[in-house]
């Protein structure tokens, strides 16, 4: 089943600056919906008036939002506005084979966010997330339940010009 292969995907590029450049550390409680008429369908360039993180949760948490409608509409180019790296390819892939199979997902993610900032161009976020999401059929009949289940994740977002993309995830429980 694809909803919990959307929590996280682990990659092994363990890749990444030998020291660190400071760290920063702020938690959060959001909600990501998939309401494209709030939602900007485009890339967020990082607002430099913000500490770095809070562009970073404010990137991963549109992430989420743009992640959520590509798999609603199974739009698998709107990934590129907000992943990167081989994440980018095995989501892509996610939607494909939903699209396949006459499905898509649809639903809700709550965050309980953590930020901490590795260097000018990377950080790291673990969120602890509860889903409500549900895999539906092209009839939009759910064909999975909303059981609410909680997951702990990791996610490593770099500095691409100017914004934050999610790079790599890693599902931790």
């Amino acid at each position: 089943m694809l909803v919990l292969a959307l929590g996280a995907c682990s990659s092994d590029d363990a890749d990444g600056p030998d020291e660190q450049a400071g760290s920063t550390t702020t938690s959060t409680t959001a909600a990501t919906t998939t309401t494209s008429t709030t939602l900007l369908l485009d890339r967020l360039p990082a607002d430099e008036s913000l500490e770095t993180a809070a562009q970073v949760e404010a990137a991963y948490l549109h992430h989420w939002g743009v992640v959520l409608v590509a798999f609603d509409e199974l739009d698998p180019d709107l990934l590129e506005l907000v992943l990167t790296g081989e994440l980018l390819q095995v989501r892509r892939d996610q939607i494909a084979h939903l699209d396949a199979e006459g499905q898509r997902i649809t639903g809700t993610l709550e965050h309980d966010v953590t930020v901490e900032v590795v260097s000018e161009t990377e950080a790291m976020v673990t969120d602890t997330q509860r889903s409500h999401l549900v895999t539906v059929d092209a009839d939009g009949e759910a064909v999975s339940d909303d059981d609410g289940a909680t997951s702990i994740n990791e996610y490593t977002l770099v500095r691409d010009g100017d914004a934050w993309l999610v790079a790599s995830a890693v599902q931790k429980s």
